[in-house]
């Protein structure tokens, strides 16, 4: 069997490729790099001879202010495409700019923890969208796993001291699994049952 009759096989149908499409109007920079992936993804699996077909479909799923930054220039294929979405709206900041960032976070006296937790998040995600996109699988896996550690090492140390601390005793292993815990903690009226709670809350979580 050939090479490009194996590719064919493993590819999907342009149907499908489509379905895995997201629209972006450009008014949520958030939004890009999920639409961004989805096109990524699309365009490697669907089948070879489809993908011209496919980049014209993904034109259609530009809309409103998106749309009328593309309207008037010519794009070849969806590599330009998306760096010209990327030098539009992307944020122009390095990774060592979000690193400073994120290891500045700390959560306000008067904030919840769910909006302290959002902003640890968000500098995040951008580290990870700041990586650089010629790394190998391997490197990429390796760089994420670091930041992801990071992220909740710093969203640990910055929290108010007596949630802290409650925290660093249950030795939570991703920021991700503190979430739902200080959401619940947060929703609770009285301060010592919100202690109580969040304390149980965290023990069923690593019983897991």
């Amino acid at each position: 069997m050939t090479q490009a009759n194996s590719t064919q096989q493993c590819s999907i149908s342009l149907e499908l490729a489509s379905q895995m499409l997201i629209k972006f109007d450009g008014s949520n920079k958030s939004k890009l790099y999920e639409f961004i992936d989805n096109c990524d993804r699309a365009i490697k699996l669907v089948n070879p001879s489809y993908r011209e077909i496919l980049f014209s479909i993904i034109e259609t799923k530009l809309t409103d202010n998106a749309r009328a930054l593309t309207r008037n220039r010519s794009f070849s294929n969806w590599e330009s495409l998306k760096t010209h979405l990327l030098d539009i709206y992307s944020e122009k900041r390095t990774m060592g700019q979000w690193q400073l960032e994120l290891n500045s976070c700390k959560q306000n006296i008067s904030e919840n923890v769910m909006s302290y937790s959002s902003k640890i998040e968000n500098c995040y995600i951008k580290l990870i969208n700041s990586l650089d996109n010629n790394l190998n699988r391997e490197s990429r896996e390796a760089c994420v796993k670091l930041l992801k550690e990071q992220a909740l090492s710093v969203f640990i140390t910055g929290l108010l001291p007596n949630i802290s601390l409650l925290v660093k005793s249950q030795r939570p292993e991703t920021l991700e699994k503190q979430l739902p815990l200080h959401y619940k903690r947060n929703k609770n009226k009285n301060q010592n049952k919100k202690f109580s709670n969040t304390k149980t809350y965290i023990t069923n979580l690593f019983a897991i």
